[in-house]
């Protein structure tokens, strides 16, 4: 499964772990220093899971609607949070918007 992530080979494999053996948790944070990648991983992980053309690897084709729109953060079904301040904390507000 080929996500083009330099590094975090561990999340990587954690990540189709959970997919493969179909045991997603209900949540997954994505954390630590700005510029480390946690926004690429967990978008690649978001088209990984609703990509409805799916490579034979496994990952997501990203050449689909659902993967391009992911990509540029414009598919419906996704909620990117972060803290208002570089440096700073989520807010339970944020938290709760999400909320119906």
């Amino acid at each position: 499964m080929n996500w083009n992530m330099i590094g975090h080979q561990w999340a990587v494999n954690l990540l189709r772990g959970h997919i493969a053996q179909d045991a997603l948790r209900h949540a997954y944070l994505f954390t630590g220093p700005k510029g480390v990648g946690r926004r690429t991983l967990a978008l690649r992980f978001a088209q990984t899971l609703n990509c409805p053309t799916p490579l034979k690897s496994g990952s997501a084709c990203r050449t689909c609607n659902t993967c391009k729109r992911i990509e540029r953060m414009q598919h419906p079904d996704l909620f990117i949070i972060q803290s208002k301040e570089d440096g700073h904390s989520l807010k339970v507000d944020q938290i709760r918007s999400l909320l119906p």
